[in-house]
Order: C-alpha cells, then sequence, then structure tokens
C-alpha cells in the first residue's frame, strides 16, 4: 500500500506541478479512490485494477464534462492511474439520509435527472458510440435472472411458477441507450443543491432503465419504491404511453431482478458477519448488511415485482423476506 501511494503522489506532483500536502481515503482504504489535496486545490487520484477500465473512465469524464454533463472532468491520466476533479460536497446516500422527509424527493428528482441528462448528453455528444454493450451474452443474463430463482430458496418457499423463458427474453436488451452502470447512491455527490454522479468505470449501453433501477433498488435509498417509479415515468425519455409502458414494465423486472440479487448479497454478508451497524454502512458505502436497510429492499422488491406480469409471483416471496427481517 505504501509503495502504491508513493506512486500516486508522485505521478500527481509530476501532472500537477504542485506538492501534495495531504493524501485521504474517503471511502476507506480498501478503495480505488483517494482525495489528494495540493497547494491550490483537492483533486480524486484513481488507480483501478483494470487498466482499460482505467481508460474508459478517463474518455468518458472528459468528453461528458466537455460537452456539459454534471460529472468529475478528467484531470489527466498518468500511466494506470485517473486524476479527476474532486466533486466536494457530500455522498449522496449520507446527505439523503441527513435530510428532512420532504427533501428526500426533492434529491430524488435530482439524482434522476442527472441520470438522464447524462444519458441524453452521451447520446448527442457521440459518448454513446464510444462505450461497450453490457450484458451481450446469455450468461450474463441467467446470471441476473439466478438470484431471484433462488430467492424462495434462501428462506424454505418453494420457487414460484412463471415462464422462465419470458423473463430470459425480457431482460436480454439490446445496447440502445448509455449507461454509467452501478447507480447506487454512495457514487453521487450532492454540491450547491445538484446531484452529480461519478465511478463511470463500467460505463456501457444498454437498455437504459438498468440505471434508474440500481438507485431504487439501493438498499440504503429511504426514498419508497411508489415514489420512485413515478419520478421515474415522469422524468424518463421514453414518448408516448407505449413505449413509456414497455419502459416502465422493463423497469419493475430489473428493479425486481436487482433486488433479488442485493437481497442475496446481503444475505451471505449477515451469515459472515452478522449485521453492521447503519453508521458505518452509510459512513463508508458498505454493503447495506443492516435489518432495516434489508427490510426496506424486500418492500422494493414486492412493489416492483408486483408491477410486471412475470415478476408478480414472485410477491409472496419478498413479502416473507420482509416479515423475516422485521423479526431481526
Amino acid at each position: 500500500m505504501a509503495d502504491i501511494l508513493e506512486k500516486i503522489i508522485k505521478a500527481a506532483e509530476s501532472n500537477f506541478k504542485e506538492e501534495v500536502i495531504e493524501a485521504s481515503h474517503p471511502g476507506g482504504e480498501d478503495r480505488a479512490s483517494m482525495r489528494l489535496t495540493l497547494k491550490s486545490r483537492s483533486v480524486i487520484a484513481t488507480k483501478r485494477p483494470n487498466f482499460r477500465r482505467t481508460h474508459l473512465e478517463a474518455l468518458v469524464l472528459s468528453r461528458l464534462h466537455k460537452a456539459g454533463a454534471d460529472v468529475p472532468d478528467c484531470l489527466g491520466l498518468v500511466d494506470d492511474i485517473l486524476f479527476q476533479t474532486d466533486l466536494g460536497g457530500q455522498r449522496l446516500n449520507a446527505k439523503v439520509h441527513d435530510a428532512l422527509f420532504e427533501n428526500r424527493r426533492q434529491l430524488a428528482e435530482s439524482a434522476l435527472d442527472a441520470i438522464f441528462r447524462n444519458q441524453s448528453i452521451a447520446k448527442s455528444s457521440g459518448v454513446s458510440d464510444l462505450v461497450p454493450p453490457l450484458g451481450a451474452t446469455p450468461n450474463w443474463v441467467e446470471g441476473v435472472l439466478q438470484p431471484l430463482k433462488e430467492l424462495a430458496l434462501s428462506i424454505d418457499l418453494s420457487t414460484p411458477r412463471t415462464d422462465y423463458d419470458a423473463l430470459f427474453v425480457g431482460l436480454n436488451q439490446a445496447p440502445q441507450t448509455f449507461l454509467k452502470w452501478d447507480c447506487r447512491s454512495g457514487n453521487a455527490a450532492v454540491s450547491n443543491g445538484k446531484v452529480a454522479w461519478f465511478d463511470f468505470e463500467y460505463a456501457g449501453r444498454r437498455h437504459g432503465a438498468e440505471d434508474p433501477a440500481w438507485l431504487i433498488a439501493d438498499e440504503v435509498w429511504p426514498v419508497g419504491a411508489p415514489t420512485m417509479f413515478d419520478l421515474v415515468e415522469r422524468a424518463c425519455p421514453a414518448v408516448g404511453p407505449d413505449e413509456k409502458e414497455r419502459y416502465m414494465n422493463y423497469l419493475a423486472l430489473y428493479t425486481t431482478c436487482h433486488a433479488a440479487q442485493r437481497l442475496s448479497m446481503i444475505q451471505d454478508s449477515y451469515a459472515r458477519k452478522g449485521w453492521i451497524k447503519r453508521s458505518a454502512i452509510l459512513a463508508r458505502d458498505f454493503l447495506g448488511t443492516h435489518y432495516q436497510f434489508a427490510t426496506h429492499l424486500s418492500g422494493v422488491g414486492a412493489f416492483a415485482a408486483e408491477r410486471n406480469r412475470l415478476t408478480r409471483p414472485f410477491v409472496p416471496v419478498f413479502e416473507a423476506l420482509k416479515a423475516s427481517f422485521e423479526k431481526s
């Protein structure tokens, strides 16, 4: 770790021609990014294990920022180290929990607006054409579907009957819209009342509804699923009632599967470590291994599952999971 830190500091001082005064890890020492305080400013240095993703992120940030998106700007790329602007402010996951209940809807609107604006700017600026397709293989689609299939078994229930072939077809979407991917609230910052997303290493193209689905099924995100679905329906780029209905139907399908996947991860984490303090989860952007977060996410899964005929048989499974977490 000391060798990596020394390499990052030397690269920063070479790139910015300034001395690094302080280095800190806002997300923890096990994360890829750190904050560097220089004489004139603060910047974020990111050293990821995947060289290609680092270069893809640098390209995406440069193009999106130049086109007017509210994302960090790429300030330089030295070998496998990316330097980007420090968004400052406060992470969205902590901000939304600090906010008064009536202000949470406003933060949700801002977060969704930023998602759809990034998608629009990526299309108009040509960034969409530069990123790879996401989830384009049968194995990937099956991997998204598998946690939903196994969810009932985790609480000793029978797997619901539905048309799994149709579920597979529904999830197998063409690469048509830019995605940031991993739109959890810990990957956004709030500054001057605006939400800006960061961490674009997995940027690519797919249906488009996956980004808002990641936020809705973020277990620490406290804004209820009914409100989130209403906000997405108002703000999404789909035009005309038929197109909007198809969009919302897929949003429900993907949100259901993603909620199942996150719940499976939480169950595995709980089996290994027990429940984790809420404060630590929010401060360090950990997986939400806490019974209150798991209870909330089970409710999200039930709501989303109800909105798609193929996933509707899973509503009782999510409700049973919710009841089990409420007893914790």
